[in-house]
């Protein structure tokens, strides 16, 4: 009994194999190049739209953007990579939306039908930004086709660029809408 069992085990183990040969053989190389495909189409568009958008909330033009084929974004100034720990809080805050909003226009772009995606929410994005930048983000946003953007800042200067405001003060402990 056991030897048969031994000889069907061995049986299932020669069946699995190659099985798994063939799947990295024939099937993975496929789906790999697939895959290859599909992200070089995304990388392509998403590349163009972040640079785009960054160029439009950024102030200093010797700065120039692009995401390497991992979407990673590389930073170049003056024709050097310089690491983005480098950059000014505007600037960071600039990459930060660019990219959040390309991805946006990407996935839209991508959705079948009229699907859109209606909210965005954003924590602090004017972190360093000046007047000019909080100016140029309001103008993306109304642009963006966004149903609703909910902006949280303690910067009263993005007052200038919604429709509406809700503020909240913290009285002991408690927050309550003024």
């Amino acid at each position: 009994k056991q030897k048969l069992d031994f000889e069907n085990f061995q049986k299932e183990l020669k069946t699995l194999i190659k099985k798994e040969n063939f799947i990295s053989q024939k099937i993975t190389p496929i789906s790999q190049n697939i895959e290859k495909a599909i992200f070089t189409k995304y990388y392509v568009e998403f590349n163009e739209i972040f640079s785009k958008l960054f160029r439009e909330l950024i102030e200093d033009n010797e700065i120039e953007v692009r995401l390497n084929e991992l979407f990673s974004i590389i930073v170049e100034q003056n024709g050097f990579d310089i690491d983005i720990k480098n950059l000014s809080g505007g600037e960071k805050s600039s990459l930060a939306i660019a990219y959040r909003l390309g991805l946006k226009q990407i996935i839209e772009n991508n959705l079948q039908g009229e699907k859109k995606l209606d909210l965005l929410i954003l924590d602090e994005p004017t972190d360093g930004f000046s007047n000019e930048q909080v100016d140029r983000l309001g103008n993306i946003l109304k642009n963006s086709d966004l149903k609703q953007t909910i902006l949280v800042s303690h910067d009263e200067k993005i007052e200038s660029i919604s429709d509406r405001t809700i503020k909240i003060e913290k009285i002991n402990h408690v927050s309550e809408v003024l």
